[in-house]
């Protein structure tokens, strides 16, 4: 034991002396091994891995399923740490060894991705491809294997690999420039589900789940890009996967080296930003609207503000948001048409980028609504609403820069145009319409022209962009190398001071008719009242101006437009006089006049006026459309400071909830500061609060928006009760907090609330909306109804038409009706009939809803349908068709007179044969109803066919002529086929067993027993035979019993009628199948 255990120690120390003399060797092999980064890059349809070795190294690549297997014939410290942080598309991770000399990478990806791998210089690239269909990565091993060595953990990071740490200060966002592309269009990357299937060429080349490819780098064939998948289903809000497409010709970018991203929104680097590994996006939902002229709209509604940017460059158009959200690219490209031919989403961490081609002449313009964005698209300029001043700082405390003053910038979005392989620096913007009017070149740098936002792209390294408060700044990073633009002169700076700071020009002098209280609004009407009076013919003009000016001053809308109008009638010339315009459009839009005060004020006269501009768009605002309005509002809304408090309070209180429309926070703050300031009236307050709510909506702040709307509704101003409760509805509506029929009852107490103008008009077409999202139909096309009646003038009032039309089409053409109970369809379609379509849609909705209706046995309703048909609109064949259909109903409900007179009044020429003697029959049957039954015959008399015989033989039938029936149904069964020996189907036997009935009843013993004869035995095999021993049975001696009289006398009753046939026959078919 003594021995075993001293020869253990000894053993035991030797391997350590041996591995303390391997540590070194080890050691030295790791310092001897290059250090190779790896980098990323996602394009449309393939994400790009690339290994930058810095000298050309043999390599094996294999693919295992989801693995794929690089080995390096060189020892590397493989840097994979910023890749394995934040995965590509298409990558879930990789790891790496290295061991005897050689380097080994494991690379995750999905199973039916192919890859495509070659050289790039000495770098090594390799193209994972899309897979068809979808799948996700696999995971990536935790360790290993080295060929010829055992297993090894994942190479450690490289020493010079700093992990990325999230900024802890309240930096502003920046973002530096890279020297080189930096990342390329990259598609967004998607949830776990069924991806639309790619290209048929993809599908070849891809291996089969789990199946092995080897290649080595001389052996890849070189390959085109992969295509994008085809346009799928309509467009979801929210999308179950995503894809992308390709522009035409818009080659990959290489990307170099990444860059980091902080918290905060700071890019810093030689590269765009890169955040963590997205998580799942904001609830925004994306609808697309097409108008009548081809317009096409794009709706972001987002949960929460976001800023947005929109620019063109290099042949496409890119949308930009500062918060990321998934979009359906097949579904949005298809309902775009003809304005979105192409369409990527570019994948950037915490943004939504979208890059389409349009027509050249189709550019966007932006909207508001809330927290949402409205881009529509049609025939327009790339220009921004509001340009944004460029102002050169060269003495600046930071140093030179360049300053735009931009109210709430977004983060700034660093971006790569795969195209020229440049970078872009964009920063989005909460106000509405602000962007770049031009371009801007410096030595370092370049502003692009943009429709909203800011875009600048970095010729050096050096460029820094900061979102601030107050603006957008661009200078440099590095202290020692400045920005360099041309020194500007003290006079070009005053000058461009001077310009950017023109004064609005007005043309009322308002200030001075500012009255304090009511006894002095009286004092001063009586003084102004008694200088006209007494005013000298040359002096009456200006003392009526005066006493107008005062009317209006004070809001006595009325009295200013009294005073005017007797102006005018003794002064014919005012009506071009820009001060009488401005009161007298004032005075109407004071009174609610929006139509005549838009006449007075669209005058040519006040063209290039800013207070006929300012009070031009206060109309257009009363008018509903603030959107359209903020932007002049914004820019002349000081006109109306130092209009005296009355009028300033109504017109201040529009300009502000036009700035909160345009998202400008600061500008909207300090207008609502300055109302309240005021001493507003309980009324007024109502007014103001309104406003803060939809400020409070516009940051996010829900609860404090519907907690003042609330105590809006409180409030003495009817007005601001009505809007106040309607844009509640609405947000409760959006955050699932009110359903959609407690949405409908709150919004139809409202329509009592407030009436007769274009406020009215939208909550009807709103409520219209609402029911018809709850399949209320009729209550839908009543409420259309009423806007498109009352309010026939309305620029809407067609389209609102249209919606009732289309509502009542998808009911009776594309069968929603027949979710309804078949009264109500009827009674819906009786109530709005007008809106039956003219010409053979008509024709087949009113044959669809009868069908229905005779279905279900509604014969008086079906038959009035059909009978206005007739009457007002069907000719010819066509009147005579649907004319035999209500001559059967007629039948069916045993109106026989009214199916006479319906056949006999659609008679027609040229008839084909079928229709001509079906109507034929239909009349017989009429005027057998009425026991006319010889003008039946005589109707019959020329009528050889299988039908007319058996009407014949049902007229002798009902007739009790025994005889003639027998003869009559003789024929019937010779024309039907029936022969001696053969078996009888089901029709065969029925008219044998009629034809035994006639000839019992007739006495005709003779026949009877030729019948039991040659048909006797047929007959036994038949469902009818117990009928037929019953009535062709031999007499037997003796009385027959009561009981076989009754039978007799039951089977002779069951004849088969012409018209039990057509019932038969509408229990399978609809009405619309008879002919």
């Amino acid at each position: 034991m003594t021995v075993r255990r001293i020869v253990g120690t000894a053993l035991m120390a030797v391997i350590l002396a041996w591995g303390l003399c391997l540590a070194p060797l080890e050691e030295a092999r790791a310092q001897d091994a290059v250090q190779v980064n790896v980098r990323a890059g996602a394009h449309a349809t393939f994400t790009r891995v690339v290994f930058d070795w810095p000298t050309k190294v043999p390599y094996k690549l294999t693919k295992d399923g989801g693995l794929i297997t690089v080995i390096f014939e060189a020892a590397a410290q493989i840097d994979d740490a910023d890749l394995n942080r934040n995965p590509p598309l298409f990558v879930g991770g990789i790891r790496s060894a290295t061991e005897g000399g050689r380097t080994v990478s494991v690379i995750a990806v999905p199973p039916r991705s192919t890859v495509r791998d070659f050289y790039a210089g000495n770098k090594i690239a390799l193209d994972v491809r899309e897979p068809a269909p979808w799948q996700d990565p696999v995971a990536v091993p935790a360790q290993v294997s080295v060929p010829g060595g055992g297993k090894a953990p994942a190479a450690p990071q490289a020493a010079g690999a700093k992990p990325v740490s999230p900024a802890t200060d309240p930096v502003p966002p920046v973002a530096t420039a890279p020297a080189k592309p930096a990342v390329a269009a990259q598609a967004l990357p998607q949830p776990p589900v069924q991806k639309p299937s790619a290209p048929a060429a993809a599908a070849k080349t891809a291996p089969a789940a789990g199946g092995t490819a080897t290649r080595t780098a001389q052996q890849l064939p070189q390959g085109a890009a992969q295509k994008s998948p085809p346009a799928g289903q309509p467009l979801l809000l929210t999308p179950p996967a995503q894809a992308t497409a390709t522009a035409p010709g818009a080659a990959p970018a290489q990307p170099p080296r990444t860059a980091t991203a902080q918290a905060s929104g700071q890019a810093t680097g030689n590269a765009a930003a890169q955040a963590p590994a997205p998580g799942p996006a904001p609830s925004a939902q994306l609808s697309v609207a097409k108008g009548d002229e081809g317009t096409v709209t794009l709706r972001f509604d987002w949960a929460e503000p976001v800023a947005a940017a929109a620019f063109r460059r290099n042949g496409f158009l890119w949308l930009v948001f500062d918060k990321r959200t998934n979009v359906n690219v097949p579904a949005l490209q298809e309902a775009g048409g003809a304005v979105i031919s192409t369409l990527q989403q570019v994948y950037i961490p915490q943004a939504t980028v979208l890059r389409m081609t349009t027509p050249k002449d189709v550019n966007p313009s932006m909207r508001r609504a809330g927290l949402a964005w409205l881009i529509d698209f049609r025939a327009q300029e790339a220009t921004p609403k509001i340009p944004l001043e460029v102002q050169a700082q060269p003495d600046s405390p930071i140093g030179a820069r360049i300053f735009m003053p931009l109210p709430e910038p977004g983060k700034v979005i660093p971006l790569t145009d795969p195209i020229v392989a440049d970078n872009m620096l964009v920063v989005p913007g909460i106000p509405l319409g602000h962007g770049v009017a031009g371009t801007y070149a410096y030595p370092q740098f370049e502003i692009l022209p943009s429709i909203q936002g800011v875009v600048v792209t970095p010729r050096i390294d050096d460029v820094r962009v900061r979102s601030l408060r107050q603006g957008v700044e661009i200078a440099s990073a590095a202290p020692t190398f400045p920005l360099k633009f041309s020194p500007v002169s003290q006079e070009m700076a005053a000058s461009a001071r001077m310009s950017a700071m023109r004064p609005l020009v007005r043309v009322l002098d308002l200030e001075k008719w500012d009255t304090p209280n009511d006894a002095a609004i009286l004092q001063t009407r009586a003084i102004l009242e008694q200088a006209l009076a007494v005013a000298p013919k040359a002096g009456q003009r200006e003392a009526r101006m005066n006493l107008a000016r005062f009317y209006f001053a004070n809001a006595y809308g009325a009295e200013a437009l009294g005073v005017l109008d007797h102006a005018l009638e003794v002064q014919p010339s005012l009506a071009q006089d820009r001060e009488w315009l401005l009161l007298h459009g004032g005075a109407q839009f004071l009174l609610g006049r929006l139509p005549e005060a838009e006449k007075d004020l669209y005058n040519a006269a006040l063209n290039g006026s800013d207070e006929g501009e300012f009070w031009r768009a206060i109309i257009q605002a009363a008018r509903g459309d603030l959107n359209g309005a903020s932007i002049e509002l914004r820019r002349s809304g000081s006109i109306a400071r130092p209009y005296p408090r009355a009028l300033r309070f109504r017109l201040s209180t529009i300009v502000a909830e036009a700035v909160v429309e345009i998202g400008d926070v600061r500008t909207a703050e300090t207008l609502i500061s300055t109302l309240l300031a005021d001493g507003p009236s309980p009324s007024q307050e109502a007014k103001i609060k309104f406003v803060q709510g939809r400020l409070a909506e516009l940051e996010g702040d829900f609860d404090g928006a519907v907690s003042l709307w609330e105590e809006v509704m409180d409030s003495p101003d009817r007005l601001a009760r009505f809007r106040a409760a309607r844009t509640r509805v609405e947000l409760l509506l959006r955050l699932d907090r009110m359903t959609k029929r407690e949405a409908t009852e709150e919004l139809e107490k409202q329509r009592f609330a407030w009436r007769g103008d274009n406020r009215e008009f939208d909550l009807l077409r709103r409520l219209g909306a609402l029911y018809l999202e709850q399949d209320k139909y009729r209550e839908a096309l009543q409420t259309l109804r009423q806007a498109a009646t009352h309010f026939r003038d309305h620029p809407d009032a067609k389209a609102v038409t249209k919606e009732m039309s289309d509502t009542f089409n998808a009911l009776y053409l594309e069968d929603k009706a027949n979710a309804l109970k078949p009264v109500t369809a009827i009674a819906i379609y009786e109530e709005f009939k007008e809106l039956t379509p003219a010409g053979s849609r008509g024709d087949t909705m009113i044959q669809k809803l009868a069908d229905r209706l005779v279905g279900v046995d509604l014969l008086d309703q079906a038959a009035a349908l059909l009978e206005g048909q007739i009457k007002f609109r069907l000719q010819g064949a066509d009147r005579a068709r649907v004319g035999a259909r209500l001559g059967l109903i007629h039948l069916l409900a045993r109106k026989h007179a009214d199916a006479e007179r319906v056949i006999r009044a659609t008679a027609a020429d040229g008839l084909n044969a079928d229709l001509a003697q079906q109507r034929n029959h239909l009349l017989v049957q009429a005027l057998m109803g009425q026991k006319r039954y010889a003008d039946g015959l005589a109707v019959l008399e020329p009528d050889q066919s299988m039908d007319g015989e058996l009407l014949r033989s049902e007229i002798y039938w009902t007739m009790g002529n025994w005889n003639d029936a027998a003869q009559s149904l003789q024929r019937v069964v010779t024309v039907s086929g029936a022969r001696r020996g053969e078996r009888l189907n089901r029709k065969q036997a029925r008219y044998m067993l009629n034809l035994a009935t006639a000839m019992t009843l007739s006495g005709n013993e003779r026949g009877l027993a030729r019948i039991r004869d040659n048909f006797g035995a047929a007959m036994a095999e038949t469902e009818m035979a117990k009928a037929f021993d019953l009535i062709a049975a031999r007499p037997a001696l003796g009385l027959i019993s009561p009981e076989s009289v009754k039978e007799r006398v039951a089977v002779a009753q069951n004849f088969k009628s012409f018209l039990t046939a057509y019932r038969e026959r509408l229990e399978k078919d609809p009405l619309s199948a008879i002919n």
